[in-house]
């Protein structure tokens, strides 16, 4: 009998589509993708009027593209620069802004600090607000060639925008002067 299992006799961990348009969506407008979105909790919160939802790729083109831009992998995939601001799409999604309209504004923003005495490097960034398919690394180094470094410390602050993306701000440990001179942030896409 147990050779007949299927993979739907494994528990579900995973996360639920739930209509995000709220319950008073005529029926008839179900079947497009832009009334529907991820559970940020696993297994969904059956119930709920309009459920928190989760972030990923693929829900973010729903509402950043039309339906033929969305379904063109040359407008719409995570490597193409829509708009030629220099700004990937998968960017333009991690950083919260508009792969239609120029956003150089909201790229992120070394500065230097002095804390206790001592200069150190911040990194301030905007980020999707409970995004389930990226990570966000800030990274700092010397030199390039030589390699990057993770920022292992917990961000300093985080602000939530009201606009499902939060401002982050993280800094280098070591004091800029005798620590590291550059500083990044590397987003990568999980499948």
């Amino acid at each position: 009998q147990a050779a007949h299992r299927g993979v739907h006799d494994k528990p579900h961990d995973g996360h639920a589509l739930v209509l995000t348009s709220g319950w008073d969506t005529s029926h008839d407008e179900w079947g497009q993708r832009i009334h529907w979105g991820v559970s940020l909790a696993p297994h969904g919160t059956p119930g709920a009027d309009v459920p928190p939802t989760g972030m990923v790729y693929a829900f973010w083109a729903n509402t950043a593209f039309t339906e033929p831009e969305r379904d063109d992998p040359l407008v719409s995939a995570p490597e193409v620069d829509a708009e030629a601001d220099t700004l990937p799409n998968l960017l333009e999604y991690a950083l919260g802004t508009g792969p239609k309209t120029l956003s150089t504004s909201q790229l992120p923003v070394v500065t230097q600090v002095s804390m206790e005495g001592q200069p150190f490097l911040t990194l301030a960034y905007r980020r999707q607000k409970n995004c389930l398919d990226l990570d966000y690394v800030p990274e700092a180094c010397n030199d390039p060639a030589d390699g990057w470094t993770p920022l292992t410390a917990a961000p300093v602050s985080v602000t939530d925008n009201g606009d499902g993306t939060e401002n982050v701000t993280v800094v280098d440990a070591p004091p800029a002067p005798t620590g590291r001179g550059l500083v990044r942030l590397r987003v990568v896409l999980r499948p």
